[in-house]
């Protein structure tokens, strides 16, 4: 979905459909990708993990709180 904007006809040698829309879905949607980056910004602003063993042990345990104790 997109709001009109000149990069629409892009879409159409993918197979992807391409739709039009103002105020609707399309801004909840880019509401929730506007608040997700807010987050992994915030994450890797204040992440001290110095190497990808470190990063990868922190995000695994991350997901498992959320998946197991917050749902």
């Amino acid at each position: 979905m997109t709001d009109g904007a000149s990069y629409g006809p892009v879409f159409t040698p993918l197979g992807v459909t391409h739709i039009v829309r103002r105020h609707s879905v399309r801004n909840r949607i880019e509401r929730w990708i506007q608040e997700l980056k807010r987050r992994i910004n915030t994450f890797y602003a204040s992440f001290t993990g110095n190497d990808v063993v470190t990063t990868n042990n922190w995000l695994r345990q991350f997901g498992w709180v959320w998946n197991v104790c917050l749902t």
